[in-house]
């Protein structure tokens, strides 16, 4: 069943501590794409349908401003970074060192 509770469906879908799983749904849900596994964004009549590829039940984002909503949720952890790409970003650099 599909849900529109976004706090609850990043508790059961993702590991917020985990920068490179949050930048994989955040690039998903931003340029609505299927290509940051496991997560896959699809727009149906004018909805965004967000799932993970181990979870059956969609979160819906019915508007641009649920969308902005969403993406706030994510890149709250993150602010202290300058954001999701930021500290994506770090980690990379870090891992290269």
């Amino acid at each position: 069943m599909a849900t529109t509770d976004f706090k609850t469906w990043i508790y059961e879908n993702v590991d917020i501590n985990d920068i490179n799983e949050v930048w994989s749904l955040y690039q998903a849900v931003i340029g609505e794409s299927n290509d940051y596994h496991p997560y896959s964004a699809t727009r149906k009549s004018g909805i965004l349908l967000v799932q993970h590829s181990n979870q059956s039940d969609p979160l819906v984002i019915a508007s641009e401003e649920a969308k902005s909503a969403f993406i706030n949720i994510l890149e709250y952890p993150y602010l202290e970074q300058g954001g999701i790409e930021l500290a994506k970003a770090f980690e990379d650099h870090m891992s290269h060192d």
